[in-house]
């Protein structure tokens, strides 16, 4: 409302990942980095809402993985997005090294080996297959089957799925905070 002329890109990850970060670096209760589910669906829904509002001249959606798998093209969309050229510095790891060294940079660490992440690397979209257990990949995958489906995240096939999500569920309904989420939710 403030001036029509802005623009926002949002970025998605699958919620595995997402899960599996928040697993990997909280410091809550004993499942309560779980919320990572409705962290991932809120932002799942502003998606929804956002690219009914907004035209693609003013809204960008992109995902994580896609970010890593095709940086030169994603890159391209995002610059032409905000009408800026392609630096094709952009693409080597080693440049966001150097550019990011001052004190105002913030860059990124990863939940899994606490290192600051610079540029593009395939390996960062799949850590998350080594993190959880089959009960809290059967939990997300089937309370949010068809979101996550609508963006193109592939369920893995779990043997004794239904099993693992009636595990899952009971330990996610220990957690008192999340009844409500979780209620809504199903």
């Amino acid at each position: 409302k403030i001036n029509n002329k802005y623009k926002a890109f949002h970025i998605i990850r699958d919620p595995r990942a997402v899960v599996s970060s928040f697993k990997k670096i909280s410091f809550g209760d004993k499942y309560d980095y779980l919320y990572g589910i409705f962290n991932w669906l809120d932002s799942y829904n502003y998606y929804l809402k956002y690219k009914k509002k907004f035209n693609t001249k003013r809204y960008l959606f992109l995902k994580f993985e896609d970010i890593h798998n095709y940086p030169k093209l994603i890159s391209k969309k995002i610059l032409d997005f905000a009408n800026l050229p392609l630096d094709n510095n952009l693409m080597n790891n080693s440049y966001w090294k150097k550019k990011l060294l001052d004190n105002n940079s913030y860059v990124n660490f990863s939940a899994y080996n606490n290192l600051k992440q610079y540029g593009f690397n395939k390996k960062r979209i799949n850590n998350w297959q080594n993190n959880l257990k089959k009960w809290e990949i059967s939990l997300i995958q089937n309370l949010l089957d068809n979101e996550m489906s609508d963006l193109g995240y592939d369920a893995l096939d779990l043997y004794e799925d239904k099993k693992l999500f009636k595990d899952g569920l009971k330990k996610i309904r220990s957690v008192k905070k999340f009844k409500r989420y979780l209620d809504n939710l199903i």
